[in-house]
């Protein structure tokens, strides 16, 4: 298998408008069939927690789930796999999943929404949170919890 990351969702943290194109690109399927045609089949795609479900426990966002969704179900349709990235460093926010003021649980709550909604694709692939860091170890046992959130749909 051959990869590429494409950047998508992934703005400044203080940016979060709807203003696509202008505070961040969106991915066209021009790009899918470039590298698919270059052997690449798994494309990685970032992007922020906070855009696809705006405060902690709430449905998802949904402009920004119909965007994901359009770009998940025509890029799997031509065989080609997908990696959702949340794009976070661990965080919500700016604050530490784990912490008080983002519980383990919220970040359960945002996985177990996501897997029900892609559990039937074979070509969708969890990346559970992309570069978590400057947090103390202890934190890392959270991710049990992601993934069981995620297994449990």
């Amino acid at each position: 298998m051959t990869a590429r990351a494409l950047a998508w969702l992934v703005c400044a943290a203080a940016v979060l408008s709807d203003a696509a194109a202008v505070d961040f690109t969106g991915v066209n399927l021009a790009e899918v069939d470039c590298f698919q045609g270059k052997g690449m089949n798994i494309i990685r795609l970032p992007f922020r927690w906070e855009r696809l479900q705006q405060s902690a426990n709430a449905e998802f966002n949904t402009a920004e789930l119909n965007r994901l969704n359009t770009f998940v179900s025509q890029t799997t349709a031509r065989g080609v796999f997908v990696i959702l990235d949340p794009h976070n460093y661990a965080r919500y926010y700016g604050d530490v999943i784990s912490s008080a003021q983002v519980p383990v649980t919220a970040f359960s709550n945002f996985w177990s929404r996501l897997a029900s909604i892609y559990r039937t694709n074979d070509h969708v692939i969890f990346g559970l949170m992309n570069e978590s860091n400057s947090m103390m170890t202890s934190t890392n046992g959270s991710r049990f919890f992601r993934v069981r959130a995620a297994r449990n749909q």
